[in-house]
């Protein structure tokens, strides 16, 4: 039995802009923002070779050795994309990438490093098209200004073309931890605000500012600084817990979060205008900030979102999911969040895909259970569907209210990484979601072969109590319930369909090298795919009462009350059996003329003990559609062996070897009632 899995690659709302690994596989991206014009930028890090000649902007190539604490080994050299390359560059580098509004190409590249580690982890861009950057710096990064020591925090800003502005290393921020960032944005007027913690006594606080003291005795304490448009230290101010989150209001009050609270300081840094506790979960902290245009604000934890007032202190709408931890959330200027993450296989969906692994009777060892809820600006659950992607880094919410996405394990491409755009309007609830596909004998994900039945499970699929096709002197219909499916663009007849489920039977002419095809739904005027690779054959047995579903030579039901006798023929169901001889109608009923099955040899075995203990074989009579049934039911009618176990019980087991270019072999084994 084949076990390729076929699952959906993404949501139709979900657009796949930009393959980074495809781009460039040495790069990480870490976060991405959105200009005016529907560009992107993307900011993370990459491995890069010294021994090669590296240009600085304006300076002669530099000769250089890896350092001994590259992860890697020796990376690969730079790619033609980045075409400013600035500082003696190392083991890791900051890299900008500007791709034009399509994702598709790379406007500029900017490379940005000393000797040793250096990332950048938050973007941003303003009216302008100037580009801010915060990250890690080694301590010879190439910075214009050094503040403190020469490790530390950096802010980096560029212009248009990708050419430094400016480049500041604040030492007095603290050594870089793996996985910290330093939240930041930028106002209006080009100055940079960021926050997060730092040592009592290192920071520089100004005079004027809200807390410009340090704790004493000395320890970690959260800050908030203002860089001026020309990247110097404006102002600075403690805060009495670690900045989580930072975003500045249209006015230019800024708004930030510790692990359970809510503050804004007026501009100056000087004034707390408001400070609201939130009941986050126990044991989690915020995750995000959002302002919708009027101005109010939304909060939200791993499992929960609240929706304030503009004035930060009345409460407007709360919602909470059952379970699970989400680990991004974004709101977009609509006032919808988005969260993504990984969460139980039995999270409630809404409006989307379940997953498929509730419906499997054989379990992937990986369960691709991400999830992405939407919740609207009035507290109500938008939808909550499962798909394949699982948000990796940062949520960056653009201007029209389409959420940008950096994600990665989309679809087939399990190791992939990529910027993805969400479209809501094209978000519809009560939409036909194609989930993923299963033998419908083994209800294990599998691959597709001609003439077998399948079952395809997701949501919105059929009528909610679920109908049965009637039989029709031609067969089986194309349309059940106002439900439709093609494969590969062919249809394919419907045997069953209900909400969460589609019973077909594979086009007959369907290819069988081994291509993914589409395999597409169509309920109530909406359609969903998902892609499967195909295969010449995916045979398994039918199953009754716990053994395979057979008929005696002498027209009873094979059952521990009427086994097969020894020496005698039995016919042994099934499908997937490949292509038949002659041309069988998709969805017709097989006449009374055989039709085998064609380009295969097809073997038979049974074991028992005493006496079969080493399987003994056995002759096949026939293998093929079975006559008077619809196509898509397979029998093997084989003999058995002329001696049988005294415990009446024999484990059979069927082979079918397909011939051609892609030689593929199905074996079917189950239990069957014999006697002497």
């Amino acid at each position: 039995m084949a076990s390729l899995a076929a699952a959906q690659e993404l949501p139709q709302a979900v657009e796949l802009l930009q393959r980074l690994d495809q781009l460039y596989p040495k790069f990480t991206a870490r976060s991405l923002a959105v200009d005016l014009q529907g560009n992107i930028y993307v900011t993370g890090g990459v491995f890069i070779p010294l021994s090669a000649g590296v240009v600085q902007a304006g300076l002669a190539p530099k000769i250089g050795i890896i350092p001994l604490s590259c992860p890697e080994g020796t990376p690969d050299p730079l790619p033609d994309f980045v075409t400013i390359r600035i500082g003696p560059l190392g083991c890791s580098d900051v890299i900008v990438l500007k791709f034009d509004p399509s994702g598709q190409q790379v406007i500029y590249g900017t490379a940005v490093g000393g000797t040793t580690d250096d990332t950048g982890t938050n973007i941003r861009v303003d009216a302008g098209g100037n580009v801010y950057v915060g990250g890690t710096a080694s301590a010879n990064f190439p910075a214009i200004s050094f503040q403190g020591t020469a490790a530390g925090v950096f802010v980096l800003k560029l212009d248009s073309s990708g050419h430094v502005i400016y480049n500041t290393v604040l030492g007095w921020v603290g050594p870089y931890e793996a996985g910290q960032t330093h939240p930041f944005d930028v106002d209006a007027t080009g100055a940079v605000y960021f926050g997060g913690s730092v040592t009592s006594g290192k920071l520089p606080a100004t005079p004027s500012a809200y807390r410009s003291a340090p704790k004493s005795p000395p320890t970690t304490e959260g800050f908030v600084a203002k860089l001026s448009p020309a990247g110097t230290v404006q102002n600075a101010t403690y805060m009495d817990d670690t900045v989580g989150q930072l975003l500045i209001r249209p006015g230019g009050e800024i708004l930030l979060s510790s692990a359970s609270t809510v503050a804004e300081l007026d501009s100056s840094l000087s004034q707390r205008i408001f400070l609201t506790p939130i009941k986050v979960s126990p044991g989690v902290g915020i995750t995000s900030l959002g302002v919708d245009t009027i101005g109010n604000i939304y909060v939200a934890d791993t499992q929960s979102r609240w929706k304030y007032a503009p004035d930060g202190q009345h409460l407007l709408a709360v919602y909470t999911f059952p379970s699970g931890l989400f680990t991004f959330s974004a709101t977009t200027r609509s006032g919808t969040t988005y969260f993504s993450g990984r969460v139980p296989l039995d999270f409630p969906t809404f409006n989307g895909t379940q997953p498929c692994e509730l419906n499997l009777q054989q379990k992937p060892l990986t369960p691709n259970n991400y999830l992405m809820a939407a919740v609207e600006a009035d507290g109500s659950l938008k939808y909550a569907t499962y798909f394949a992607a699982r948000a990796e880094t940062a949520f960056t919410p653009s201007l029209d209210d389409r959420l940008y996405i950096l994600a990665s394990q989309m679809g087939m491409l399990t190791d992939g990484e990529g910027v993805l755009r969400i479209d809501p309007a094209a978000f519809p609830t009560a939409h036909a979601s194609a989930g993923c596909l299963a033998h419908s004998v083994t209800l294990q994900s599998s691959a597709i072969a001609p003439g077998t039945r399948m079952t395809l499970f997701g949501d919105h699929l059929g009528p909610a109590a679920g109908e049965s096709f009637t039989m029709q002197p031609s067969g089986a219909p194309f349309e059940l319930a106002g439900t439709s499916i093609t494969v590969d663009g062919m249809p394919s007849s419907i045997l069953y369909a209900q909400d969460h489920q589609l019973t077909f039977v594979a086009p007959w002419s369907l290819r069988t090298d081994g291509a993914r095809v589409p395999i597409c739904v169509t309920a109530n005027a909406e359609s969903s795919c998902l892609y499967a690779a195909t295969l010449p054959n995916s045979a398994a047995f039918y199953s009754l009462n716990g053994q395979i579903a057979a008929i005696n030579q002498d027209e009873t039901i094979n059952s521990p009350d009427h086994p097969a006798h020894a020496g005698s023929y039995v016919s042994l169901y099934f499908t997937g059996g490949g292509k038949l001889e002659g041309s069988p109608i998709d969805g017709g009923i097989a006449g009374f003329q055989l039709q085998p099955i064609v380009n295969a040899n097809i073997t038979s075995s049974f074991y028992y003990s005493p006496g079969c203990v080493q399987y003994c074989s056995t002759e096949v009579l026939f293998a093929g559609a079975v006559p008077t049934l619809l196509y898509g039911k397979d029998v093997v009618i084989v003999r058995v062996p002329e001696t049988a176990p005294a415990n009446g019980h024999a484990t059979v087991t069927v082979r079918i070897l397909t011939f051609g270019k892609n030689s593929y072999l199905s074996t079917m084994t189950g239990t069957l009632s014999v006697a002497p």
